[in-house]
């Protein structure tokens, strides 16, 4: 290409850079330029949508055409032809116009408008007077839900105050309750102390002890068949004496110190009187002991017997070895050689 067409053809080159000629400061390639002011550059001046291009509509100092970056807002707040609504339509005017003409719609309606306004407003105080009358009765209703309540917290209070007194009663209850029930224990603990007392106390009221000294001499005094007896000892009521055969009351139990129990009378006294008792018969439980110096080596024999007259014997043949008893378990050495034989007697009723 020659030089002189280079010229020429850079004036007219697609591919050259140019500036926008609406100045607008975009570069781009010539061939694009034509989309850019078509679209896109916001100098280009437009025609207004709405046909407001006579210049009596845009004022004497607006011209006929507006930029692209002022279109929107011209359309939107400044435009003359654009259509707007009555400034009534919330009352009821559903009218819609060209903003030019929006003074010339309310001079010629003002009527219209004021009736509506008056309906309305006629709508609003009977809707003033039902809100009044509801707010009325609420407010009676509160009043007496008021009254109610102050009621109810009154009775509330007074609940309260019951149950704080019924709690103290409560709490003196409960510490009077754990008092008698300490003195209960105690005095179950004292019972239990009394009946144990009571019970030893009937056992040495019915108990005849025999203390035999000198018991290994008597034993050699008394062969086979020869015996010794106790003094007299009365118990629930009737006169007893005990009789030891030291080496058995007879041939067949010489090896064997014999023990009987005998009643000295038959007189039946008034604390043991029945009438499922015969006069004369004395129904009773027994039970005799020959002590060990160890704990729980007693020699023992309990029976339930009636003696039904004077000089009734009850025999114990075999009540244990003689040489038994001679031994240092039973006939105390250190105590002048003695013997100590029990007598329990209590009625069989």
């Amino acid at each position: 290409m020659q030089r002189r067409e280079l010229e020429d053809h850079d004036k007219i080159c697609d591919h050259k850079l140019v500036e926008c000629d609406e100045h607008c400061g975009v570069t781009l390639i010539r061939r694009d330029l034509p989309n850019h002011k078509r679209n896109e550059c916001p100098e280009v001046r437009l025609t207004c949508p709405n046909g407001c291009i006579e210049k009596r509509l845009l004022g004497p100092d607006v011209t006929s055409r507006i930029k692209r970056k002022d279109l929107h807002n011209h359309v939107t707040n400044t435009c003359k032809m654009r259509v707007v609504g009555c400034p009534f339509k919330d009352q009821g005017c559903s009218l819609q116009f060209a903003f030019q003409d929006l003074e010339n719609h309310l001079q010629h309606n003002m009527s219209s408008h004021i009736l509506i306004l008056l309906a309305q407003n006629t709508q609003i105080q009977k809707k003033n007077v039902t809100l009044s009358e509801k707010v009325e009765s609420l407010n009676s209703s509160l009043e007496a839900k008021t009254v109610l309540l102050d009621e109810r917290r009154a009775h509330f209070q007074v609940k309260q105050e019951e149950v704080l007194m019924l709690k103290r009663q409560l709490d003196e209850l409960s510490e009077k309750c754990s008092s008698l029930e300490r003195q209960c224990s105690f005095l179950t603990l004292k019972n239990t102390e009394l009946e144990e007392e009571l019970s030893k106390a009937k056992e040495v009221l019915s108990t005849y002890t025999w203390v035999i000294h000198e018991y290994h001499i008597l034993t050699r005094k008394h062969p086979t068949g020869s015996c010794f007896k106790s003094p007299s000892f009365r118990l629930c009521g009737y006169k007893w004496y005990l009789i030891l055969y030291p080496n058995g009351d007879d041939k067949k139990h010489e090896e064997f110190l014999s023990l009987h129990l005998c009643i000295a009378d038959s007189n039946l006294p008034e604390v043991l009187r029945s009438g499922r008792v015969p006069t004369g018969e004395v129904p009773v439980k027994y039970g005799l002991r020959i002590m060990s110096r160890l704990p729980g080596n007693d020699v023992s024999y309990k029976v339930t017997m009636v003696f039904e007259k004077s000089a009734t014997v009850s025999k114990h043949h075999e009540f244990m070895k003689t040489r038994e008893t001679l031994s240092e378990n039973y006939c105390d050495y250190l105590n002048n050689n003695r013997l100590v034989v029990k007598c329990t007697i209590h009625p069989a009723m």
